[in-house]
């Protein structure tokens, strides 16, 4: 299986032993992208483990539909779902009061008839 591939250098790498993570400052270099095979890859893969000094960046052989993506572009994105989110929050909060508004009623007119029952098997007026 083939690869497409670029080497971004990288400078500056900081390693936390506690999490297994690096941070990379971006030097201004990468290589044009290219086509190695499996072989190759796995070769870079295990010396840019050792050297720390590069990143490999793969690309997909076969395209994929492209996203053209933009900074402004995401955080209008982000805003927009936030406010979708919200909608959607206060559309469940609204549902859930008027169900409970229904049941009260519901249970405002149970008693009203329990009442009224009452009376009837009671022959008086309960408010004395």
């Amino acid at each position: 299986m083939n690869h497409r591939i670029a080497i971004l250098l990288t400078k500056d790498v900081y390693y936390n032993g506690d999490d297994y993570s690096d941070t990379r400052a971006i030097a201004d270099s990468i290589t044009d992208w290219e086509i190695v095979s499996d072989e190759e890859f796995k070769l870079l893969t295990r010396a840019a483990q050792v050297q720390m000094n590069y990143v490999i960046l793969e690309q997909p052989l076969v395209p994929v539909e492209f996203i053209k993506m933009t900074v402004a572009g995401e955080i209008a994105r982000a805003k927009e779902a936030e406010v979708k989110a919200a909608s959607e929050r206060q559309s469940r909060a609204d549902k859930a009061l008027a169900k409970k508004l229904k049941n009260e009623m519901k249970d405002k007119d149970s008693k009203i008839a329990l009442y009224k029952k009452l009376q009837e098997e009671l022959g008086e007026d309960i408010n004395k």
